[in-house]
């Protein structure tokens, strides 16, 4: 869904980039932020902070623009 809307002159770049960092900082941040904040929160509330973004980030897949019939080549020339 993402190559669909990114023009061709960045879409390999962008897309490695997405899914080759993501990734690694989705499995090396979290531990850091609960262990930062678990002190402060407790280990609960912590965990509700992750979940709460998680549902936001779900939640923010319907404010992307709709795809279906454009050509993909209709990027390149914008």
């Amino acid at each position: 869904m993402i190559s669909e809307m990114l023009p061709t002159s960045v879409r390999n770049t962008a897309l490695g980039l997405l899914l080759n960092v993501t990734p690694a900082a989705s499995s090396f941040s979290p531990p850091l932020i609960i262990t930062a904040l678990s002190p402060m929160l407790g280990f609960g509330p912590t965990l509700a902070i992750g979940a709460l973004f998680s549902a936001l980030g779900a939640m923010m897949v319907w404010l992307l623009p709709e795809t279906r019939g454009r050509r993909i080549t209709m990027l390149d020339s914008a």
